[in-house]
């Protein structure tokens, strides 16, 4: 048999799976619009729909699928920056939206969010105006008051000292690493932190993306048996993760979203 027809037979399925999971997604989501909530709800909403942004993404570059029906360009590569995007907004949105955790802890969640995001915004500031001519910065007063708010907290201070410090430097946006937020969420963190350095290998062009492409015969964009299995691969843990995030909607997390229609 064809290896590219027999792989086929892998890849439809899983295009089939991974398009009902996205418009379940987005009909959670639609259904859910306008209504009121709260902080951590506000939160797990915006996140979702980054999350069915990224998905319906993955979808429009799937050969044969609702948004690409006549595609014949195979690129794994773009694929596996999605999918990546895809998988860390998964623990973002866990970490954010979802684990009920202490009002004290979820106000530092935040507060350490917004503390990464003004280090963020200052340095990118600096970096694209010359300093002597930028004048003062609003995020370093932001910062130093983050700061303060972070030190003076004493679920903050009962973490790590390592963690602290990384955290005050702006080096960290969550408390948790991915490791420690995968085991939160009953995740299986050794096999999903392989895929996503798998995926990263890609993302980044490192060797293990492209050093054996001639070899295999894939990476040019024409169908291929080993392109096709990647991409397969990637739809079906992609559909998992939708399935998952879209079922933490069973305790009505989602209570506000931005997305206002179905896009195909």
């Amino acid at each position: 048999m064809d290896p590219n027809l027999e792989m086929c037979e892998h890849y439809i399925p899983c295009l089939d799976d991974f398009t009902q999971a996205l418009e379940k997604a987005f009909s959670t989501s639609y259904f859910s619009a306008g209504l009121r909530c709260s902080n951590r709800q506000v939160w797990a909403s915006v996140l979702f729909t980054r999350l069915c942004t990224f998905a319906t993404s993955v979808l429009s570059l799937c050969p044969g699928s609702k948004l690409n029906p006549k595609g014949l360009h195979w690129d794994f590569g773009s694929m596996a920056t999605l999918s990546r995007n895809l998988l860390e907004c998964s623990f973002i949105f866990f970490y954010l939206g979802i684990e009920d955790v202490s009002e004290q802890e979820m106000n530092i969640r935040l507060t350490v969010m917004d503390l990464h995001d003004c280090h963020a915004r200052n340095q990118l500031r600096q970096n694209l105006v010359k300093v002597k001519d930028a004048g003062p910065s609003i995020y370093e007063d932001a910062i130093l008051d983050l700061s303060n708010k972070l030190k003076n907290d004493t679920f903050f201070r009962g973490l790590p000292l390592n963690d602290q410090r990384s955290i005050l430097k702006g080096q960290r946006s969550c408390i948790y690493s991915h490791k420690t937020i995968l085991n939160r969420m009953g995740e299986d963190a050794s096999w999903i932190r392989a895929y996503y350095h798998f995926l990263s290998s890609h993302t980044h062009s490192l060797p293990l993306g492209f050093s054996r492409m001639a070899e295999h015969c894939r990476g040019h964009g024409g169908e291929n048996v080993v392109d096709k299995a990647y991409v397969t691969f990637a739809l079906d843990f992609n559909s998992k993760i939708l399935k998952k995030c879209t079922a933490y909607n069973a305790n009505g997390i989602f209570r506000y979203s931005y997305i206002s229609r179905q896009t195909f």
